[in-house]
Formats: structure tokens, C-alpha cells, sequence
């Protein structure tokens, strides 16, 4: 049900349109929704605790239904109140079902298998905008929204069986930490702290990536495919970033370890270039594509980093604490960058990426000082 979510929000600017609505409350419906995913995140540890996550999960696709089918209404009606109510309500469950899942696969026997899940299940919803981005290319996004609104209802209810088959995986209701209050301090003990202000930064420097990558379109690549364009090849660039981090064998292994230390720096250098978009179109699409490489990467990198450290108890409090941070950064990045001309924006991004890249050289130096040296004696 997820690529059928990612074509409904992706479509956003559609919806707007096929409802006879502004598109100024597109920057509107983008921050409601990422409102809505931090309640979601911070819903779920309670939720882990109160049932088992297969039940957690066949609710919120049923919530995800029941928020789908007032957004059809409100668009057929025109009715910008419910339109925003339900992109409310779904971004609630966009919050909630990441934040369950990570906890169920924090708690499966194989950790790195649980590692690698995460990652693939990230990438499939980041990649699936490049669905959108080839929709719109054919001129059948348009043509095609309330379709692909009621695909999104249809998806979930079908899902909702599914997740309840999932119990068979013997995984029950997460334990709790025994103090909430220490597994969201486990954000900013000291070992912790360089990683947390690298995300923040990140946050900073790709915060608002929906209304970036609207404006992107319309802004260098309007005279060949646009938003479409933007779309296609951000999706592209982050499945092909997923699959070096997830990868395990021995060769994605060499590949993944000369990629990640240089991703951050990357990020810093396509963002740089991107200020001077005269350098010619191929040239900025490489760059932007570049671009979109390296910071699902990065992200990843740091995601991964944090599954790594957090614990099964605490992991679920842990990823809702970093969403509700992160999120918030993201959502203001969502109605302030638009308020700036794009070069302007670019700027104020890539002073933040050089930020991250900085914050997290120093973590990777003292997590490597502190790890056990291979010559020593068992």
C-alpha cells in the first residue's frame, strides 16, 4: 500500500486542481502532513506497548482508508477544510507505520537482516515518486488523480489482511524502556550527540524536499519535463543510494565503503553547483541527480548508525524522538524556503550540508576511537 500513498502525495499539486482549489495551499497541505507523520511517529511507541505490532499496523492502514475516502469526498465537493483534515489524518498514518515497523524488525532475531528491511522499505517509498514523476512526463498524472486516490483506499484494505497474516512471525507486543524519559535522553548522551546535530543539519540542508524538489521543476527544469523531470530522477538517485547501503555482499560491501564517507561531501559539492544552473541543462540534471545520490545515502548511513546503537526497548522512542526533531526542521523548511528566491535557498542548504558532513567526520573519528583495535588480544 505504500506506492499507492506515495502516488496520492506526490499528486498533491493535481488533487489541489482537480478540486478547483488555490495551489498556494499546496505548501499547506505538505506541512500538514508532515504534522501529521509527527504524531504518527510519537503515537506508535504507545501503541507497541498496548498490542501486537501486526494489529498496530492493520489499524492504521484502516485509518489510511477511512482519511482516503473523506479526501476523494472533499475533492469531489471542493471542500478545502476536509481536503486538509484528511492529508491531516494520512500523514498520520505515513508517521505511525515507519515508526512500528522499525521496532518489529528491531526485534527479529537477525539484526542486520532487520538493518537491511528498513532500508528497502525506505527506499520503495522514496523511489515509488519516480512512478509520479513518469505519470507526469505521460500527461496521465492529471488524467489519472482521483483514479489513483481510490487505489490508494483499495490498497489499504487490502493490506489490512496482510499485516494481521505477518503474526506468525512470533514478534509480540514491544517491551517498553524502563523509563521513557531515558530512552529520548539516549539522543543527546555525549557518544550520541555529534550524530543527532549531523541529522539536524541534514535536516536543515534537505528540509521542505517536497516543495524543493516542486520548485526545482519549475525553476531549471521547466523547459524539459519540470516537476515530472525533478521526480524521475530524484527517485532514481535514491534506489540506486539504497541499494549500496543495503547491500551485503562482498563486493556492494567495497562499494557502500568508499561511497558513504564521500556521500556528505558530495551532497555539499551538487548543492554548491546548483546555484549556477547556467552551467547548461545536462549539466544540472547530472548534478541534481548527483545530488539525490548522495543524500538518501548520507541519510541512510545515518539511519542505519542509529539502529545500530538503539536497543529493542528504547528503539521505538529513539526513532519517534528523531522524527519529531527532524520533522519539525522539515516542516518549517516546507513553508519558509518558498519565501526566498532559489538561489537564496540553495545557499542557506549548502551551508547546513557542510555543517552535517563536518559533525559527522567528528562522530565517525570518535565512534572509531572507541571501537576495540583488531590487533588486540581476545
Amino acid at each position: 500500500s505504500t506506492v499507492a500513498v506515495v502516488l496520492v502525495h506526490g499528486n498533491l499539486p493535481f488533487v489541489l486542481q482537480h478540486a478547483a482549489l488555490p495551489t498556494v495551499l499546496l505548501g499547506t497541505l505538505f506541512f500538514l502532513s508532515r504534522v501529521g507523520g509527527i504524531v504518527g511517529a510519537q503515537a506508535g511507541p504507545s501503541l507497541l506497548r498496548a498490542m501486537p505490532p501486526e494489529w498496530a499496523c492493520a489499524g492504521a492502514e484502516g485509518v489510511n482508508a477511512a482519511a482516503t475516502a473523506l479526501l476523494y469526498w472533499a475533492v469531489v465537493a471542493s471542500r478545502p477544510l476536509p481536503l486538509c483534515v484528511a492529508i491531516l489524518i494520512k500523514g498520520v498514518t505515513i508517521g505511525l507505520i515507519p515508526n512500528l515497523r522499525v521496532a518489529w524488525l528491531k526485534a527479529l532475531p537477525t539484526p542486520d537482516i532487520g538493518r537491511r528491511v528498513m532500508i528497502v522499505t525506505r527506499v520503495i517509498v522514496q523511489s515509488s515518486y519516480g512512478l509520479v514523476g513518469v505519470l507526469l512526463l505521460l500527461g496521465l498524472a492529471q488524467k489519472w488523480v482521483m483514479e489513483l486516490v481510490l487505489l490508494d483506499l483499495v490498497n489499504s484494505l487490502l493490506a489490512i489482511p496482510i499485516f494481521l497474516s505477518l503474526k506468525d512471525l512470533g514478534v509480540a507486543s514491544i517491551e517498553p524502556p524502563p523509563d521513557e524519559g531515558t530512552a529520548f535522553r539516549f539522543l543527546f548522551e555525549k557518544s550520541n550527540r555529534h550524530l543527532l546535530s549531523a541529522e539536524v543539519c541534514l535536516a536543515v540542508a534537505m528540509g521542505g524536499t517536497n516543495i524543493f524538489l516542486v520548485r526545482a521543476g519549475e525553476g531549471l527544469f521547466k523547459a524539459v519535463g519540470g516537476y515530472g523531470l525533478a521526480l524521475v530522477a530524484y527517485a532514481a538517485a535514491y534506489l540506486f543510494a539504497g541499494a549500496v547501503v543495503q547491500s551485503a555482499d562482498n563486493r556492494g560491501r567495497r562499494i557502500r565503503a568508499r561511497i558513504e564517507p564521500a556521500a556528505p561531501w558530495l551532497l555539499v559539492l551538487c548543492l554548491a553547483l546548483m546555484t549556477f544552473p547556467s552551467a547548461g541543462i545536462a549539466v544540472t540534471v547530472t548534478v541534481f541527480a548527483a545530488l539525490f545520490v548522495a543524500y538518501p545515502t548520507f541519510l541512510l548511513t545515518l539511519e542505519s548508525l542509529w539502529f545500530e546503537v538503539s536497543s529493542k526497548s528504547n528503539i521505538s522512542r529513539t526513532f519517534a524522538s528523531r522524527l519529531l526533531l527532524l520533522s519539525i526542521v522539515s516542516a518549517l523548511g516546507e513553508v519558509a524556503y518558498p519565501t526566498l528566491s532559489l538561489r537564496a535557498e540553495l545557499v542557506m542548504r549548502t551551508v547546513a550540508a557542510l555543517g552535517a558532513a563536518l559533525l559527522f567526520v567528528r562522530f565517525s573519528s570518535l565512534r572509531k576511537s572507541l571501537l576495540p583495535s583488531k590487533t588486540a588480544l581476545p
